[in-house]
């Protein structure tokens, strides 16, 4: 891939202009690398559909190059279109795109595969697809654990449980919740907590076990309200 700023000829830093100019006059790899940073140009400037279709020319000049290149420029050329087809609100494209740049950073055992993988349980959250949300964040809270990232696994349990409580298995996303809960109290993340205590009691009240909803409530009121004072007192 190219280097930041689009800069490959020693320090020459290349103007969009210049990468225009250069199209025709590279190709393989290089042309590929010459349409992702303009996409990435466009992107900053907020064009999304222009820069979409720039890395999707990108992509399609990696995946014709197949294993003459590294697959790095594949995945970040589709991590690209991830990018922009959420911008554009096509959040399950979105979605499917970044899980393949993932599947590629991960085989190549990339330190930016885990970011991007947490960036994708979102997306997918977001475009309601729960069983992916849980495949993919259970990943990523194995990844985290074996980093050493408490707080980063807590996030990934807790988003397993809003996808488990969105699909109504109640039981399971309390489970969830309860282990997010732990960790961030052990990470003394206490407004964490509380946001845990006050999904599990919404999770108790549709299991019909009202005492225990009242508890996790409970719980998570005393730490808002004491929050709140606290602002205020600041």
């Amino acid at each position: 891939m190219s280097n930041d700023n689009g800069s490959r000829d020693g320090d020459e830093i290349l103007t969009e202009e210049m990468l225009w100019d250069r199209i025709p006059e590279v190709s393989g790899e290089e042309r590929a690398d010459t349409y992702y940073e303009l996409s990435a140009r466009i992107f900053a400037r907020g064009q999304y559909d222009e820069a979409l279709a720039l890395a999707e020319t990108a992509r399609d000049i990696y995946s014709e190059l197949g294993a003459a290149v590294s697959s790095d420029g594949l995945a970040q050329a589709y991590s690209a279109i991830g990018f922009n087809l959420n911008q554009l609100k096509r959040m399950d494209e979105a979605a499917t795109a970044m899980s393949k740049a993932v599947e590629i950073l991960r085989e190549n055992k990339s330190p930016v595969a885990l970011e991007l993988a947490c960036t994708l349980g979102e997306w997918w959250y977001s475009s309601k697809n729960y069983e992916k949300v849980i495949e993919t964040m259970y990943e990523c809270a194995q990844e985290h654990l074996v980093d050493g990232n408490t707080i980063g696994a807590a996030n990934d349990m807790h988003l397993i449980g809003c996808a488990q409580r969105e699909l109504k298995n109640y039981a399971e996303a309390i489970i969830c919740f309860q282990e997010a809960r732990a960790s961030f109290k052990a990470e003394k993340e206490v407004l964490q907590v509380a946001r845990c205590d006050q999904k599990m009691a919404s999770c108790y009240t549709e299991l019909g076990e009202g005492e225990a909803a009242l508890e996790a409530a409970r719980k998570a009121i005393d730490v808002f309200e004491t929050a709140h004072d606290h602002h205020r007192e600041t």
